[in-house]
């Protein structure tokens, strides 16, 4: 019987790109993989493992498996709301188990994107803010 493994969180590519993105905001577009010279974080990742092959809505298979980035966690990684705050919490929930401090991230937003009163960014309360 053959047995495989996932391959773990990427901690060395996600922060290339984080650290990226802090260097060179007017790179970042996070609504799109590769547009022109911006990338969406995913987008960067792919051009940091050498996968990005000059196709605007494309990632490489390659890059989301050496990210171990899967379903629902590849999915808040590529969501196009997603701050950079949001991704800085998300890449500490990935390389120590623990999102943000007090579970927010520095926009004071928990993992599904509620402040501690129940509302997102819009305003909007949520049925399972709090639960």
């Amino acid at each position: 019987m053959l047995i495989t493994t996932l391959p773990l969180f990427n901690e060395t590519i996600s922060r290339l790109a984080l650290d990226h993105i802090h260097a060179h905001p007017e790179e970042w577009d996070q609504e799109n993989y590769h547009c022109g010279s911006a990338h969406c974080y995913m987008g960067l990742c792919d051009i940091f493992l050498g996968n990005y092959k000059g196709w605007e809505a494309y990632i490489s298979p390659n890059t989301v498996h050496s990210m171990g980035l899967y379903g629902k966690d590849y999915q808040e990684f590529t969501d196009s709301s997603n701050t950079l705050a949001k991704l800085e919490a998300l890449h500490a929930f990935h390389s120590t188990g623990v999102y943000g401090v007090d579970g927010r991230d520095t926009d004071g937003l928990d993992r599904r994107g509620f402040d501690v009163d129940g509302f997102n960014q819009q305003g909007f309360g949520g049925f399972y803010a709090n639960v």
